[in-house]
This record gives C-alpha cells, sequence and structure tokens, in this order.
C-alpha cells in the first residue's frame, strides 16, 4: 500500500510540472544574450512584425566598420542604437557604423557573416596588426547592464583599428545633443 501511495504522488508531482510547463509564459530573462539559436542569425523570438533597415552612418570606405545587433521595439535596448551614434560620432569621419535590428531585412545574412551568437552585440572590424594576435573582428556580447562590457571598450578596440590603418585615434568629445548632429552629417553611401 505504501508503494501505491508514493507512486500516485510522485504522479501527481510529474502532471503539476507538466501543467506549469505548458502554461507557464517563458521568461525573458536570459533574452539579453541567449536569444539566439545555435545556428548565427536565427532568431528565437519574434518581433511581431516587419523591422524597417536602419541607414548606416558614415563613409563606406572607412577603415573601421561596427556592426550593432539589438532587438528592436525592446525596451531594454533602446539606449544601444543612440550610444553607438555617439560612439561613431566621436571617431568620425573613420568609422561606419552598421545598425542591425534582428528581423530587419540583411540582418540574418551579416549576422552569419560575423558569426553572431547574441541578442545583444557589437562588432568591430578592422585592419590589425599582421603579427598581432587579435582576430580582424572584436565582438561584445550581451547586457552592458550587468558589466558584461561597456562603451569604453568597444572604443578601445576602434582605437586599436584605427591606429593600425594609421588614423590618428583620439576620440573627439561629443556632447549629448551633438552626437546626433555630428553622426548625421557623416552618413555616406
Amino acid at each position: 500500500m505504501k508503494h501505491a501511495e508514493t507512486i500516485a504522488a510522485v504522479a501527481l508531482l510529474v502532471v503539476a510540472a507538466v501543467i506549469m510547463y505548458v502554461t507557464t509564459p517563458p521568461s525573458n530573462a536570459g533574452e539579453a544574450c541567449c536569444g539566439v539559436s545555435a545556428l548565427h542569425g536565427e532568431l528565437m523570438v519574434d518581433a511581431g512584425g516587419p523591422v524597417a533597415a536602419v541607414e548606416p552612418v558614415g563613409p563606406a570606405d572607412a577603415p573601421v566598420r561596427i556592426a550593432v545587433f539589438y532587438e528592436a521595439g525592446n525596451a531594454c535596448h533602446e539606449f544601444i542604437a543612440p550610444e553607438a551614434r555617439k560612439l561613431a560620432a566621436r571617431y568620425a569621419p573613420h568609422v561606419r557604423l552598421a545598425f542591425a535590428p534582428w528581423h530587419a531585412p540583411g540582418t540574418a545574412k551579416l549576422a552569419r557573416e560575423l558569426a553572431v551568437g547574441c541578442l545583444v552585440e557589437v562588432s568591430v572590424t578592422g585592419p590589425v596588426p599582421e603579427d598581432g594576435p587579435e582576430p580582424e573582428t572584436v565582438s561584445f556580447t550581451g547586457p552592458t547592464e550587468i558589466g558584461a562590457w561597456n562603451w569604453d571598450e568597444v572604443g578601445h578596440a576602434i582605437e586599436r583599428r584605427l591606429a593600425t590603418a594609421g588614423v590618428n585615434p583620439t576620440p573627439k568629445p561629443v556632447g549629448e545633443d551633438e552626437s546626433a548632429d555630428v553622426a548625421g552629417a557623416n552618413d555616406a553611401g
């Protein structure tokens, strides 16, 4: 009789766990970094509709390229594009900033090219010394709010690439109100 009670209790616990699993909506806690499947560029999140492409900032022939992957419409990612614009304005006209909001045209292709594996990622690509150990592309992934990386680190990667390209990597001071104007002034096809 005791085994029957134990089996019944275990069965009830299993049924309760299955019901909770099926009826509980998925958590967004891991979405900041884990929203991309193992196949680079294939999202596991739903955009809820089409996402417009965002025009790149900076000259097409800039020696350093920055690609910023984020989820458009996600309140947790609202700061990413403005911060990236400020950073690009500091190094204008020597950088080209490509915005890559997930589900926008061309983002999945760029994600595959850069082997993006995170919902939030900033990739810096540019020349490196031939004998240097650093790869051509350096990626900063995960949520900045938990200290995974910061914009100063991205700036240092940009400066290293610019120095290798023979460009004075001294950033220009850009105020909060000026960053959009400076970035917009550097737009080029």
